[in-house]
């Protein structure tokens, strides 16, 4: 009876829209924090900081690791704790799940 009047009343159709909202949220949610963090003051696509590489670039980068979970969260510790390029201190100001969200933005295309 339930399930009859949420599917009668257009309620399921919304859920399951609603359940394809998440990884566009996550994106720019990703995007914000990257801009929250002072991120695109060295890697912005326009005019990087000395060395260092654009978002595309990391993007491209970390693309093949899409679907390597574990690697990803490898990735996010080491750049956190400075051991990828050395002492940063934005970098090693992120929290865990900071970084492993700007990770995930990066290998899921960023930009």
């Amino acid at each position: 009876m339930i399930r009859a009047s949420l599917s009668s009343s257009g309620l399921v159709p919304l859920l399951l829209a609603a359940s394809l909202l998440p990884p566009a949220c996550a994106a720019q949610a990703s995007a914000q924090l990257a801009s929250d963090k002072g991120c695109a003051n060295c890697h912005n696509n326009l005019t990087p900081k000395k060395k260092a590489p654009t978002f595309k670039q990391l993007a491209a980068d970390y693309a093949p690791l899409r679907n390597r979970p574990q690697t990803l969260r490898e990735r996010a510790e080491k750049l956190r704790s400075g051991s990828i390029f050395g002492h940063i201190d934005a970098h090693e100001r992120l929290s865990a799940e900071e970084a492993a969200q700007l990770v995930h933005w990066l290998a899921d295309g960023a930009p």
